[in-house]
């Protein structure tokens, strides 16, 4: 179970500083308003919300698995759908054929692992110990 807890945590810091930046550098360039930057924020602390709860991860399995596979499906539609527009833009150019796919790719990759394989592999870190007893 320790392993799971490690990787929650790791995949939980990662994610959070992640949206911290974005949200940071949207609202410094004045691309987002407060309003709007909160709900990333909310992500975030959703994502931190098993580690502080009562007991910590250890003492919900369940609601730290479920969260991990939630937020793995997530990550996981997200880079999908970045795929998806990649492949129908013809690698992110414009419509006279300017610009490189290689930005494209390099931001599909970063997501799949920075996003998505952290969080995948907490979940299946997680699933041994679906059934696991509260330690009393």
């Amino acid at each position: 179970m320790l392993p799971f807890k490690r990787f929650y945590i790791i995949s939980a810091t990662i994610l959070s500083v992640l949206v911290t930046i974005s949200v940071i550098g949207g609202i410094g360039s004045g691309e987002l308003g407060i309003g709007v930057a909160l709900f990333p924020l909310a992500v975030a602390a959703t994502a931190l919300f098993p580690i502080f709860w009562r007991g910590g991860i250890l003492a919900n399995p369940r609601l730290s698995i479920s969260m991990a596979a939630i937020f793995a499906i997530a990550t996981g539609s997200f880079v999908g759908l970045a795929f998806l527009d990649f492949v129908l833009t013809g690698g992110g150019e414009g419509p006279n054929g300017e610009g490189s796919p290689l930005a494209s790719m390099i931001a599909l990759a970063f997501g799949a692992a920075v996003g998505f394989c952290p969080w995948l592999l907490t979940a299946l870190r997680g699933l041994p110990h679906w059934n696991a007893r509260h330690p009393d």
